[in-house]
């Protein structure tokens, strides 16, 4: 039985009759076959009885019909469990040729296969996208349960039913536009916005990604395609959007409205300090000459701030020489400035194509910043800018050896309405406006700051 047990695990083909018993089978002639059956060992002494009985059954419905008939079953052998495909090819009729394979393998790697799968399916099913792999004849291999709840599983075949539109919400896609159809023509698609308008239905805005999918030898294998359901998203960000322009609508009316009494208060104290004689009085004036002075600086930074965001970007060229040195001329006059050595070194024939509203509001409060935070006192105190063309950029340095700034004083400098240092006049708006020009210029900024070296800002703006 050792024996026989050793020899059912290999492949046989054995001819056999409606009786169970066997021989293996030898090339020849089979039209005169005839076979012994008492020398003739029986299915029975390899194979459980449960087993052979299905054997029979398959070699009697091959010799009777004149047609292949197939059986699969499995042992147990030891700790191992072995897989069987038996195919009862009729020879006449009395004889078949049965072809016994071991197919453990085979089953084994489908097993695996299908826990593969199975694990695939269950991944894909938790991700908010709608995914869908589809074969070369444009077959579903492959659907997440995004994509079921989209209709999908009732067979509903609602791409033919829906309106595929552009990001403008009115023309439609052709056909060869569609990210399904590039991708079945080998066309990686990544991010493209669809929206879909189907009947009874609201549109919705899809950002989809559709990918061919090739077998290891580079041959097309159908294509996976994954949307994702981005309204609601997009819906908020519109809010967002129209919130944001009533508030610097708002915020932009609300400073000039504050503009015009603040200049008339100022004339009011200048006039009140020029005819008070009263020491103790004046010094009360000149408190409130400070704190409008402090209260005018952030009516205006907050006017400049919002003319900044709502404005459209004008290209015009500047010729940097002159437009950084007016700026610098400009700023020498600041009080601050007095005992300060302010250069710029702008290198000969530099240009740009940018807006000048948003150079100037950068460049004027990264300077008039490095003076008025400059140390009190001390010998060769500079401001020093910058300027060097590169081919696909303009490189601006704005440089000050003054006070410096601490690690956790540069990780909030960008901050509304941030001020590291409450003794020195200003809103906390300087360098939030820097920054929020420099991305609406598509530019870049870097700051390097060293306490009691000075500080370096870097502006990187692409041409």
């Amino acid at each position: 039985m050792v024996e026989g047990t050793k020899r059912i695990i290999t492949d046989l083909v054995l001819v056999v009759s409606g009786t169970g018993h066997y021989q293996e089978f030898e090339t020849g002639s089979i039209s005169d076959l005839y076979m012994q059956h008492d020398s003739l060992p029986h299915l029975s002494l390899i194979l459980p009885e449960s087993i052979v009985a299905e054997l029979l059954d398959a070699v009697r419905a091959a010799t009777e019909k004149g047609a292949i008939h197939m059986v699969r079953y499995s042992l147990g052998l030891g700790s191992n469990e072995e897989y069987f495909e038996a195919k009862a090819i009729p020879l006449n009729a009395s004889y078949v040729l049965l072809l016994i394979q071991n197919v453990t393998t085979h089953e084994m790697n489908k097993k695996a296969l299908y826990q593969r799968n199975a694990l695939l399916q269950v991944v894909i099913d938790t991700v908010p996208p709608e995914i869908t792999a589809f074969d070369n004849q444009g077959n579903i291999m492959i659907i997440n349960r995004a994509a079921l709840k989209n209709g999908i599983a009732e067979g509903i075949d609602l791409e033919n039913e829906t309106l595929n539109l552009k990001p403008d919400g009115k023309t439609a896609y052709a056909e060869d536009e569609l990210p399904l159809v590039r991708a079945f023509k080998g066309e990686v698609v990544h991010d493209q916005l669809v929206i879909k308008k189907r009947e009874n239905y609201y549109p919705r805005t899809y950002l989809v990604n559709a990918v061919p999918l090739k077998d290891d030898a580079g041959h097309s294998n159908g294509v996976l395609l994954a949307e994702r359901d981005v309204t609601d998203i997009q819906n908020v960000q519109h809010q967002l959007k129209s919130k944001i322009k009533d508030f610097d609508m708002f915020m932009y009316r609300a400073s000039h409205d504050l503009k015009s009494p603040l200049s008339a208060m100022q004339g009011v104290i200048d006039f009140a300090i020029d005819k008070t004689t009263d020491k103790e009085f004046l010094d009360y004036l000149r408190l409130i000459k400070k704190s409008h002075a402090m209260l005018s600086t952030t009516v205006n930074d907050l006017i400049g701030l919002t003319r900044i965001s709502q404005k459209e970007i004008v290209l015009n060229k500047i010729i940097l020489k002159e437009f950084v040195s007016d700026i610098v001329d400009i700023l020498r006059q600041v009080p601050q400035a007095k005992s300060l050595n302010i250069k710029a070194l702008v290198q000969d024939g530099a240009e740009l194509t940018a807006d000048e509203g948003l150079l100037r509001a950068v460049l004027q409060n990264l300077i008039c910043n490095a003076i008025i935070h400059h140390r009190p006192e001390g010998e060769d105190r500079f401001v020093l800018v910058t300027v060097i063309s590169q081919p696909k950029s303009v490189f601006i340095e704005v440089i000050d050896n003054g006070l410096g700034m601490p690690k956790p004083v540069q990780e909030k400098v960008y901050d509304i309405f941030y001020r590291a240092n409450l003794s020195v006049a200003g809103s906390g708006l300087g360098l939030f406006i820097v920054k929020q020009a420099i991305e609406k210029m598509g530019a870049s900024i870097k700051l390097l700051s060293e306490v009691g070296v000075g500080t370096t800002f870097s502006i990187t703006i692409p041409r």
